[in-house]
């Protein structure tokens, strides 16, 4: 499939096709294995995020331990679907999960965790926000229901002790942004937040002078080239740079990483 561009999209069905299986087409956006269930009740998700252009490896891996365990799931379509879904283009409830898994029961659920950590931590992908993160880029979230595309509908974190899973010290249940952030900077306030990055208002410890961070998501809106937040953040900072002859732009740029986030700092103008 190509754009107006001339840019060949994949589509992830023949990888399944391979694989053995004859994938169904559920709407504009989905494929989907095995029975889904749509009915609706309440019931553990699991999730992986992947960047686009490790979405053909990672399926290679995971499919695999997917059938072994007969477990019934859901991926997008295609690669211009599963760039639009890293961007926030698609519904919000379904932002970053390029691979929704359905499993039959908790037990069901639990052994499919175990079985999918090793193999799904090799790639890269967006963080879930409204999900537990059990691995790089492994997720679960409790669903009170499904719609009728199989897209997770208020999905709720229960306490700690309630979470049926084995939880890893690395990824905290509500990670902090911390009271410093690149060793100089106090935030104070976010300005604007967004699927894509959010714009903090920061105090400068040197200077005593407000200063703004904008702290790109990780691996969000990657595009053809494999290019994500990192590449457009380094980017805009050159580009500021350059042309700073000309106009007035913010300076004191800097790039730094927060929990592998990219970010940028400049003066508030």
């Amino acid at each position: 499939m190509k754009n107006h561009f001339g840019i060949t999209y994949q589509t992830y069905e023949p990888m399944l096709i391979k694989a053995g299986i004859r994938p169904s087409k559920l709407g504009e956006e989905w494929l989907t294995v095995g029975n889904i269930e749509l009915a609706s009740r309440r019931r553990w998700l699991i999730f992986v995020s992947c960047m686009a252009c490790d979405m053909s490896a990672m399926l290679k891996e995971v499919v695999p331990v997917l059938l072994k365990h007969n477990a019934a799931f859901r991926i997008i379509k295609d690669q211009l679907l599963h760039y639009q879904l890293n961007a926030a283009m698609l519904q919000d409830e379904n932002f970053g999960k390029a691979l929704t898994i359905y499993p039959n029961d908790l037990a069901h659920a639990q052994t499919l965790v175990q079985a999918l950590l090793p193999v799904s931590d090799q790639h890269r992908g967006p963080m879930i926000d409204d999900s537990i993160q059990l691995g790089k880029n492994l997720y679960v979230g409790y669903a009170q229901r499904v719609d009728e595309t199989g897209s997770p509908e208020n999905i709720s974190t229960p306490r700690a002790n309630k979470i049926p899973f084995a939880l890893n010290p690395d990824y905290p249940l509500k990670p902090k942004l911390g009271k410093v952030i690149g060793d100089q900077l106090y935030p104070c306030g976010i300005v604007v937040s967004s699927f894509k990055a959010t714009l903090y208002k920061a105090v400068d410890r040197k200077t005593s002078r407000y200063k703004l961070i904008k702290r790109g998501r990780r691996y969000v809106a990657d595009d053809a080239l494999g290019r994500h937040t990192q590449h457009r953040l380094t980017w805009e900072k050159e580009v500021l740079e350059d042309i700073a002859d000309e106009i007035r732009v913010p300076e004191n740029l800097d790039y730094f990483e927060v929990q592998d986030d990219p970010c940028i700092s400049m003066s508030s103008i």
